[in-house]
């Protein structure tokens, strides 16, 4: 070889040399920039519910527990996880014996837990959160055989209000509005109907039916699709056995669209829930399976074992 042949080979290692660190570097920033788009675009990866009386946090790819978000309670147990705060806190019902129970907060990765409404004497459920943190609704039951009742908590003073609800007194489901200024909620009016009412109000005559549903059928569950002005509604027809998860406007009740068509063999849904973002639908059988929506509006099962899934 050469020598001038030698001097230009010897050029082109040092200049290969020389730019390998850059081209390593920009792939790492590549294949990190791809994995946060990843993250962003795709389902949340955990999920919350209850599990043997406690609250848990779960894989959403595996269904898998990841930890535990509360401990056991002697003689009582944690159940109706909800997260509120765009997925940042899990608030929860702690019942306390026979007929006691009360409401609390924990992070949703794992913390100290704080107590939002003290433990008393009747049984809570449901506890959801306005997006602003500033009001609490939950339904109260009396173990004196007397109508639920449904609150609405103002946390900064712990001024307490019920809103009256007719027939039993019981609401199926219910969400804050993004403003925090209603309530919009399934409940029985003749029939099970989706209702908005304002969160000061002493009885739901103060509000207005939203959405009625189709003939035959009724609301059963409903939850805020983020912080649009949309709700997804759980509508069933017993008398065709047809259900489907559909998007209603929270201001006019116009129906949008259909999110899920709910398989026969699951018919009877127990529970849907958004994420923070309003992209990702949760749906909860009457068993313990968990599912999120994929393409089509088809369900797909992704853990077992669960109840009150939430995120």
């Amino acid at each position: 070889m050469n020598p001038d042949h030698r001097a230009r080979r010897m050029i082109r290692l040092l200049v290969l040399a020389l730019a390998l660190p850059a081209l390593i570097v920009g792939t790492a920033a590549t294949a990190q920039a791809t994995a946060q788009h990843d993250s962003v675009a795709g389902q949340p990866a955990t999920f919350v519910a209850s599990r043997d009386g406690v609250v848990v946090l779960v894989s959403s790819t595996t269904g898998r527990v990841l930890r535990a978000l509360t401990t056991p309670q002697p003689g009582g147990r944690d159940s109706d996880p909800y997260l509120a705060d765009s997925g940042r806190t899990v608030v929860f019902v702690r019942g306390t014996g026979t007929c006691s129970s009360s409401i609390l907060a924990v992070p949703r990765w794992g913390g100290r837990t704080r107590v939002l409404v003290p433990g008393t004497t009747g049984m809570f459920s449901q506890p959801r959160l306005s997006r602003d943190g500033r009001l609490l609704a939950y339904q109260r039951h009396d173990c004196a055989a007397r109508p639920a009742g449904l609150m609405v908590r103002t946390l900064r003073t712990g001024a307490t209000h019920t809103i009256a609800v007719p027939g039993n007194g019981e609401a199926l489901s219910y969400t804050f509005t993004a403003n925090g200024r209603r309530l919009i909620t399934a409940l029985y009016v003749g029939t099970y109907q989706v209702w908005s009412i304002p969160v000061r109000a002493r009885s739901v005559a103060a509000g207005r039916l939203l959405h009625p549903a189709q003939a035959g059928c009724f609301a059963r569950h409903l939850t805020a699709i983020g912080p649009s002005r949309y709700v997804a509604v759980d509508q069933y027809c017993p008398t065709t056995g047809e259900e489907k998860v559909l998007k209603v406007d929270n201001r006019t009740g116009r129906r949008v669209g259909v999110l899920a068509l709910v398989p026969t063999s699951v018919v009877g849904l127990a529970g849907i829930d958004f994420d923070a973002t309003g992209r990702h639908l949760l749906l909860q059988d009457q068993g313990s399976t968990v599912y999120t929506v994929t393409h089509g509006a088809k369900m797909a099962p992704i853990a077992t074992g669960f109840q009150s899934a939430t995120w």
